[in-house]
């Protein structure tokens, strides 16, 4: 009985730390986008349609995803 228990309440806490998306985020995407652009980056949208891959110059490349993260600075 108490195993059932702690793998229930193991199951419900890897449930919850799942992250949730805030939204459809498109317009937060454009935002970020334009601002990459007008700091002289070259962004695209990848073959999925959920991430925009950005690059310099230099070749460094860095992405901009749905739910508003990425590695863009």
């Amino acid at each position: 009985m108490q195993i059932k228990s702690f793998l229930l309440f193991a199951f419900l806490g890897t449930v919850m730390a799942i992250p949730k998306p805030c939204g459809n985020g498109d317009e937060g995407d454009a935002e970020r986008v334009a601002e990459k652009v007008a700091e002289g980056l070259n962004c695209q949208q990848d073959e999925d349609g959920g991430v925009f891959v950005c690059s310099d110059e230099s070749g460094a490349n860095c992405i901009i995803n749905s739910s508003g993260g990425g590695t863009c600075l």
